[in-house]
Formats: C-alpha cells, sequence, structure tokens
C-alpha cells in the first residue's frame, strides 16, 4: 500500500508539511510506502474560460 498526500499550502516546509510528515512517520513505522506531493513551486492559475478542455475533449470524440 501506498499513501500519497497532496499539499496545496504555499510554503513548501509549513504547518502543512510538518502534520503530513508526522502521520507519514507513523505509517512508515507500519510499514506503508508514502509520498508527499507539494504544489507550493508549482504555477497553478485559474480557470480562464477559454475553452481548450472542451475542444480537446471534442478531438478525443472525433479521434475515436
Amino acid at each position: 500500500m501506498k499513501v500519497i498526500a497532496i499539499n496545496g499550502s504555499a510554503r513548501k516546509k509549513g504547518n502543512t508539511s510538518i502534520l503530513i510528515q508526522t502521520v507519514f512517520d507513523e505509517l512508515k513505522a507500519a510499514g506503508i510506502e508514502t509520498e508527499e506531493i507539494s504544489l507550493a513551486t508549482d504555477n497553478i492559475a485559474p480557470c480562464r474560460a477559454c475553452q481548450m478542455a472542451y475542444l480537446l475533449h471534442a478531438l478525443q470524440q472525433v479521434k475515436q
């Protein structure tokens, strides 16, 4: 089994990461594999309503 935590906090080593690592310590002690994915350095922008997702979906439907 593997547990993955997705950390959406803006601070890469902030309180959320500390809490995740505390939980992971217990999971690792139980022999469970863990991975933390931090989104702090990713450039995630809100939707701009450009319709690109709709167009990509339509193209996939045409290919099928």
